[in-house]
C-alpha cells in the first residue's frame, strides 16, 4: 500500500472489510447476529469469538433497527442507568505491542463522568485501560503504568463529543511511547505513556467501568466497535482507510469530511459493484449520488461479467470486460466533459491485447465527437491520457508506466487546462496542454463507443471527477483505493 490519506464520503452503502487491515481482534457490529430488541449478546465478527454478553434482562441494551443516526444501520442503545455488555478477559485486549480502538457511536454527557469502553474489572489492580467521557463533554483515554501505581491519561478538551451526534471515537496506545485520542477526523491529541501494565485479568466492558456494577454507566448508541492489536498511526493509510469506510457506511454521502465530493458535485461517476445496485443485466449503476450517469449495454453478447468476490482485489466485487466485444456506455452529459478539467481513476487489471485498448473514453470516432481518452497503447505497453484541444487540431497526451501485465493497478488520467497527466500506481508523467473542447459523445467503458479499441479489463472501481483534483486530494484517494483493494 502507498500514499498517506484517504477518500472520504464517497458512497453511503456497500461492503466494509475491516479485516483487510492487519491485527483486527474485535469487531462488534450492530448489523450482525442480533435477533431480539433486548440485546443479550453482540457477536464478534472476527474468528476470535470475543462476543459481548449480558445475562441480566434488566441490564441489557436495546436494538435500534435501521437507525437514521447511522445512515440506516442498526445500533445498540444503552440507557445510562444500568445497561452494559461485557466480553471475556483476553490477551487480545491487553496493551502489549499496542492497541487501536474505533467506536462508531453517539454519546451523551451526564452529571458525572461515564465510561464508554474499559478493560477493568473493579479496581486499579485489574485495570489495563479505559475511555472516559467527562461531564463537560470532553473525552479521555487512560492506560495503566507497568508498576500498577498510576495512569497515563491523554485528554481531549472538546465540549461537543458528548452531544449525542454520531461520531467516531478513536483511541491509540503505542507501546512504551504514547497514547493518542481523536474524534472523527480532527487533529489527534497525544500524551506520553512510557510503559504499560503487562497484563490485567479483567473483562472488556461496554458502556460501564466495572463488571457487575452500575457505576459510571454511559448513555448512548453504538453501531460498531473495532479493536486492532497494534498502534495504527494517526493519518496512516490503514487509519484513513478505516475512517473512510466508517464515515461512508455510517454517515453517508454529504457528511463533513475531508473530501466531500458527493455534496459538491465533483464526483460525477462512481462505479462500484459492492454497493448493492451493482451490475444489473443491462446496466452498471453510478453510485456518485448526483446525476445518475449509469453505464448501459443492451446487447447481452457485449455485457461484461460480474464476480461478487474477487481475490485479486481484497475480496471485493469486480467486473470483467472480455476484450472481444464487451463495453458499456454512459450518455453524453456536461458533467463528463473536460473544458475545465477532469480526473479519472480506474482500478483494475488489463490483459495484453493486440491493439490500442480503451479504459474509459469520450471519443466516438468523428472529429466533432472526440474529447478525451484514457487507454493502453499496446505498442509501447504503457497507459496514456489524451485530451483534444479546443480547436480540434491536436491531442495533448502523456504516456506512463506499467503496461498491460494482467496485475492489479490504479491507472489515473487527468487534465487541468495547463497539463495532462497519466499515472500507473505511484509514477506520473506530465505533458503541456491547453483548454480542451466539449464533445457531443457518450463516455464508454473498455472500448470506444464504436466498439473498437477494446480492452480486456477487470475492474472493481472506476471514479470520474469533473475537475483536476489537488495533489493532497489525489494522495488521499490513492490511499483509499490501495488500502481497500489491496494494491
Amino acid at each position: 500500500m502507498s500514499f498517506a490519506g484517504v477518500l472520504q464520503g464517497v458512497y453511503a452503502s456497500g461492503s466494509f472489510y475491516p479485516s483487510s487491515i492487519a491485527n483486527l481482534v474485535l469487531d462488534l457490529d450492530g448489523d450482525k447476529g442480533l435477533t431480539t430488541t433486548n440485546v443479550n449478546r453482540l457477536f464478534d465478527a472476527t474468528p476470535n469469538a470475543h462476543t459481548a454478553t449480558q445475562d441480566a434482562s434488566s441490564k441489557r441494551p436495546s436494538l435500534v433497527e435501521n437507525d437514521s443516526d447511522f445512515n440506516g444501520h442498526n445500533s445498540i442503545s444503552f440507557d445510562g442507568v444500568n445497561d452494559f455488555l461485557t466480553a471475556p478477559d483476553s490477551a487480545d485486549f491487553e496493551l502489549g505491542t499496542g492497541l487501536t480502538i474505533y467506536m462508531m457511536m453517539t454519546s451523551v454527557k451526564q452529571a458525572g463522568f461515564t465510561i464508554p469502553l474499559a478493560k477493568r474489572q473493579s479496581s486499579a489492580t485489574d485495570m489495563s485501560w479505559f475511555v472516559r467521557m467527562e461531564s463537560t463533554g470532553g473525552l479521555r483515554f487512560y492506560t495503566r503504568n507497568a508498576a500498577n501505581t498510576a495512569t497515563y491519561p491523554v485528554i481531549r478538551l472538546s465540549t461537543t463529543d458528548g452531544d449525542g451526534t454520531p461520531r467516531i471515537f478513536r483511541m491509540r496506545h503505542a507501546a512504551g511511547v504514547e497514547n493518542g485520542i481523536r474524534v472523527d477526523n480532527d487533529v489527534e491529541t497525544t500524551a506520553a505513556a512510557p510503559d504499560e501494565i503487562a497484563s490485567s485479568a479483567s473483562t472488556l466492558n461496554v458502556m460501564t467501568l466495572n463488571n457487575g456494577s452500575t457505576a459510571n454507566i454511559a448513555t448512548g448508541k453504538i453501531a460498531r466497535i473495532l479493536i486492532y492489536k497494534e498502534s495504527i498511526a494517526d493519518g496512516s493509510t490503514a487509519d484513513l482507510a478505516i475512517m473512510a469506510e466508517l464515515d461512508a457506511l455510517y454517515k453517508g454521502v454529504g457528511t463533513s469530511t475531508g473530501l466531500d465530493f458527493g455534496t459538491e458535485g465533483n464526483l460525477v461517476a462512481d462505479f462500484n459493484p459492492d454497493t448493492g445496485a451493482g451490475l444489473a443485466t443491462t446496466a452498471w449503476a453510478d453510485q456518485s449520488g448526483g446525476t445518475a450517469h449509469d453505464a448501459a449495454q443492451a446487447s447481452a453478447a457485449r455485457q461484461p461479467a460480474l464476480l461478487l468476490s474477487d481475490a485479486s482485489f481484497n475480496g471485493h466485487g469486480s467486473v470483467t470486460f472480455d476484450g472481444t466485444n464487451d463495453n458499456m456506455r454512459i450518455a453524453d452529459h456536461a458533467d463528463l466533459e473536460a473544458p475545465g478539467g477532469i480526473t479519472i481513476y480506474v482500478v483494475g487489471s488489463v490483459a495484453s491485447v493486440p491493439a490500442t485498448a480503451m479504459l474509459v473514453t469520450k471519443h466516438s470516432g468523428g472529429a466533432t465527437d472526440r474529447e478525451w481518452m484514457l487507454r493502453y497503447d499496446v505498442t509501447t505497453d504503457k497507459a496514456r491520457m489524451l485530451v483534444r484541444n479546443s480547436t480540434d487540431t491536436a491531442w495533448a497526451s502523456s504516456l506512463d508506466g506499467v503496461g498491460a501485465d494482467g496485475l492489479p493497478h490504479v491507472v489515473r488520467g487527468w487534465f487541468d487546462e495547463a497539463q495532462v497527466g497519466t499515472r500507473v500506481d505511484a509514477a506520473e508523467t506530465l505533458a503541456a496542454a491547453t483548454s480542451s473542447r466539449p464533445a457531443a459523445s457518450p463516455v464508454t467503458l473498455a472500448s470506444t463507443s464504436g466498439n473498437t479499441s477494446l480492452c480486456a479489463l477487470t475492474t472493481p472501481r472506476i471514479l470520474i471527477y469533473s475537475r483536476a483534483v489537488t495533489a493532497a486530494e489525489d494522495a488521499k484517494i490513492m490511499a483509499y483505493l490501495n488500502a481497500r483493494y489491496g494494491i
